[in-house]
């Protein structure tokens, strides 16, 4: 009986600390973070933008080409109301990929960034503006696959989770809706084989928090 009782206590202790792990539900993450992403045009380029407190910024810096740091076009964003700003470059690094924009008076909620280790198979949404949907506003589900390195920057894999158009977006955990990385490239990995067939595989790759942190703070 003794033994009995002790079991199912063990039990109901590991399914309350499985139920503060759970994800929360999608819909909810999408709900809470789409008024902080942003929709950025440049020239014919469209990425995508994340809000991260005080009208500050994260995009990617290969959405602006070679102009940064030289004379740039306008930059023009435009939020979920249809709101159009006009943000400057604040700071920018080429090897992270990372760019810093700066909008005065910018009063929007913010997304904040994940701080600690990224656990391997956690679930995460890509949010942004890909060609493929007549940039708008949409969304991409997804699981951590692998943390890696890429010239030494940080970098999460994802299935192909991640489009056209969204590079600079905001990659959300659905544990508590903070941001674990920026969408910043996808990849193809095509084997051929023996018989006339191949095995074709899509991947993502999003710029870590980690990288975003040591970027805001240097």
């Amino acid at each position: 009986m003794l033994f009995r009782n002790l079991l199912l206590a063990a039990i109901l202790l590991f399914a309350g600390s499985c139920a503060l792990l759970k994800p929360a539900p999608v819909q909810n993450t999408l709900q809470n973070a789409r008024p902080a992403v942003t929709h950025i045009l440049y020239g014919n380029r469209s990425c995508s933008a994340f809000h991260i407190g005080d009208g500050e910024f994260i995009t990617a810096a290969h959405c602006f080409g070679k102009d940064l740091g030289y004379t740039m076009k306008e930059i023009r964003m435009i939020d979920y109301r249809e709101f159009n700003y006009f943000p400057v470059v604040k700071a920018y690094d080429f090897e992270k990929d990372l760019v810093l924009l700066s909008v005065y008076g910018f009063k929007g909620p913010a997304l904040h960034l994940w701080d600690g280790n990224i656990p391997y198979g956690m679930e995460l949404v890509v949010l942004g503006y890909p060609g493929y949907y007549d940039v708008n506003f949409l969304w991409e589900h997804g699981y951590v696959k692998d943390i890696v390195e890429f010239d030494g920057i940080e970098m999460i894999l994802s299935e192909e989770s991640s489009y056209a158009g969204e590079s600079g977006g905001p990659v959300i955990s659905t544990v508590d809706g903070r941001v674990i990385g920026m969408v910043d490239a996808g990849m193809e990995l095509i084997e051929w084989l023996r018989i006339p067939m191949h095995s074709h595989i899509s991947l993502s790759l999003f710029v870590s928090a980690t990288e975003i942190r040591a970027f805001l703070t240097r």
